[in-house]
């Protein structure tokens, strides 16, 4: 009777356990959590075992259907009142259920805060509120965090669940701030440095925020560098941007934002700076280490009384930074002084004088050390204090001076021993002057020559004065090498003409060839005379085309035969006789009121000679035909009245009474001048030549 009645307890007991789990798995169910057939549920923590009862015969133990495998299970705690199973030894740990093959171990998980997705609820089902702690709330949609300290600040920055990081408020920071990782910094606050200036004579060396992660932002936020920061901001071989930020920075004597070879963008908002020596408010380098080229987009940044940007020039060049700057859309303007390269619209910092390629520099110097073969240099303004320069061998560039004026003041430049040119050309060269004028200063250091040339040279529209010029004006112009084209109106002018050497065609040492030519355009004026100093006219020429008005052409002791032969004259007018160097087909010598020029016809020379009249010389029967001056109104017309029978007679002179041909001749200068002022069209440009007259 008592054994049945235990073993009927025993049983009651077991009934009770296997519904109790039955309740549990139901529960189970209802969430949807119930594993399918034949899957292990892994369990994180076995609940707590209830006390075993008691167990009349080990081998009945009934199996438990559907329980995953649970490692390392604690001994079953012993059971009270069981003194009738002395052969129940206490249990053993779960052996691995039969009904479950092949099921892998469950690795340990101690408090695990995350349950599994195929693990049962030992929980409710109600989440939890979000933690904050150091001002982080993390959200599954937006990780985000409002620091309200430094401390609150810097942990956000390194913890990576953290996509945006909003300051609202003013922040005051103590030490550097670096950004490591992918991060928006944004918010209407502050970041204020609060970090102690170094002693005056220390230099600051850390900066304020430095970046060195890829695609971190910084918007609408104010940064505040103190004078113990080098940098405000510093974007270190990243891609990053500034945008509607406000950079105030205190440090002295650097910019408030460096981008060292990293890719920035900076939109809008202010940058500014409280240094009593700023150089730029944006700073392009490399740096140490680095080989990135800087690049950076500006826009709707205004400069603030300081140059936008700023690159070093010993660690970039011009060509490196080619496109790598643009500002408003555009490729700015670079300007080059010395070893800075420096983006500005500011008036005070437009120090270039001239351009190369979308680059200005602060001298013509530093310009044509940087111009490409067949490239352009642009003179931007007058150039009032300029210096000697001396360009070497085998280059190939045009200056064109755009209408200034570049005047000398000195040293000027050359071979040892001989700074004295303005301009010296060296040989293999091909150069062009245009549309300038060049001029000495008073005073001028040393200048006494303005163009030594043995390149191949043009000069196009230029202006040449030699007044100024150290030792007296001779020789302005030095041609000892090269083939020099004159073309347009390029002019000569010296103060005395008849005793003045305005330049010469000259052998000099071992240079080969000297080839001087006046094109067809020509129209301007050479003050001085033109000095042939050759033997040699097949090497050395002087040919002159177009319509030009000259001097003298003359030649050095012992030249005058090959001056014969190099010379050749087809065209301009000139203050004496050049009828030796005179091509035969211009077959008459008209002079008109001492000016010599040559025509084909006799037709032509009448007609030159116009209402001033003149002597016509038939160069191949020397027959004289004078041209009378003629009161005539109309200086457009040839002369009414022909030379009749003084044209055939060559004995007949004309030998007015000087006086009375002087007052005819001021008389006649002035007519002509009136005439062709009443008959100019508006906007018409006049050239009006008076000839010999001394007053």
């Amino acid at each position: 009777m008592r054994k049945g009645w235990k073993k009927a307890v025993s049983t009651m007991l077991c009934a009770a356990m296997i519904l109790s789990m039955s309740s549990f798995m139901v529960s189970a169910e209802e969430l949807n959590k119930t594993p399918v057939d034949g899957e292990v549920v892994e369990t994180p923590e076995t609940p707590e075992t209830p006390e075993t009862p008691e167990t009349p015969e080990g081998p009945e133990t009934p199996e438990t259907p559907e329980t995953p495998e649970t490692p390392e299970t604690p001994e079953t705690p012993e059971t009270p009142e069981a003194p009738e199973s002395p052969e129940t030894p206490e249990t053993p740990e779960t052996p691995e259920s039969p009904e479950t093959p092949e099921t892998p171990e469950t690795p340990e998980t101690p408090e695990t805060p995350e349950t599994p997705e195929n693990s049962l609820p030992l929980t409710p089902l109600t989440p939890a509120a979000p933690a904050v702690e150091n001002g982080i709330m993390t959200l599954d949609a937006q990780p985000t965090s409002t620091p309200t300290n430094e401390e609150e600040l810097k942990a956000a920055l390194t913890d990576t669940r953290i996509d945006t990081i909003t300051i609202n408020g003013e922040i005051k920071i103590s030490s550097p701030i670096e950004i490591s990782r992918k991060v928006t910094i944004t918010g209407k606050g502050t970041l204020k440095d609060t970090k102690l200036a170094p002693a005056e004579e220390e230099k600051p060396t850390t900066n304020f925020i430095t970046v060195i992660a890829n695609d971190v932002k910084i918007e609408n936020i104010t940064i505040e560098s103190g004078a113990g920061n080098k940098y405000a901001v510093q974007f270190y071989k990243v891609a990053g941007s500034l945008n509607n930020a406000n950079i105030k920075h205190g440090g002295n004597g650097w910019a408030p934002v460096l981008v060292n070879g990293a890719n920035v963008t900076i939109t809008g908002g202010s940058i500014s700076t409280t240094s009593s020596n700023p150089y730029a408010l944006i700073e392009m380098a490399k740096g140490d280490s680095v080989e990135e080229i800087p690049e950076v987009n500006i826009s709707n940044v205004p400069e603030d009384n300081v140059p936008l940007l700023y690159a070093d020039g010993n660690q970039l060049t011009t060509e490196e930074l080619a496109g790598k700057i643009t500002v408003g859309g555009q490729q700015p303007t670079l300007q080059v002084n010395g070893t800075s390269i420096i983006v500005s619209t500011l008036p005070d910092a437009q120090t270039g004088v001239a351009s190369v390629n979308g680059v200005s520099y602060a001298t013509l110097k530093e310009a044509i050390d940087h111009v490409g073969s067949g490239g352009t240099i642009t003179i931007l303004k007058d150039i009032p204090d300029a210096v000697g320069i001396s360009v070497p061998s085998k280059k190939n560039f045009t200056i064109d001076f755009g209408g200034h004026t570049y005047t000398l003041a000195g040293p000027g430049a050359g071979s040892t021993g001989t700074e004295t040119n303005a301009f010296q050309l060296l040989k293999n060269s091909t150069i062009t002057f245009k549309n300038g004028t060049i001029r000495i200063s008073e005073g001028a250091k040393n200048v006494k020559r303005i163009i030594q040339n043995y390149a191949d040279l043009t000069l196009e529209n230029m202006q040449i004065y030699a007044k100024n010029q150290a030792g007296g004006e001779d020789y302005p112009l030095s041609f000892n090498n090269g083939e020099i084209t004159f073309k347009g109106n390029t002019s000569v002018y010296t103060s005395n003409p008849d005793s003045t050497i305005a330049f010469d065609v000259c052998e000099f040492s071992s240079y080969p060839s000297t080839k001087v030519t006046f094109d067809d355009s020509y129209t301007g004026t050479i003050q001085g005379i033109i000095m042939y100093d050759s033997p040699n006219y097949t090497t050395h020429t002087l040919t002159i085309n177009g319509n030009g008005h000259f001097g003298k052409v003359d030649y050095t002791a012992g030249n005058e035969e090959s001056a014969k032969k190099g010379i050749e004259i087809s065209g301009g007018t000139f203050t004496e006789s050049v009828d030796e160097y005179v091509i035969e087909s211009l077959n008459y010598e008209l002079n008109s009121n001492g000016l010599y020029s040559y025509y084909s016809t006799l037709e032509e020379a009448k007609g030159a000679a116009g209402i001033a009249g003149g002597t016509i010389i038939d160069r191949k029967t020397h027959t004289v035909t004078v041209v009378s001056p003629t009161t005539s109104d109309d200086d457009t017309t040839t002369p009414s009245r022909p030379s009749g029978s003084h044209s055939s007679n060559s004995n007949v002179s004309y030998s007015p009474d000087p006086e009375a041909g002087k007052r005819e001749s001021v008389q006649d200068m002035w007519k002509r001048a009136i005439n062709k002022i009443n008959s100019a069209r508006d906007g018409s440009s006049l050239k009006i030549y008076t000839g010999i007259v001394d007053e």
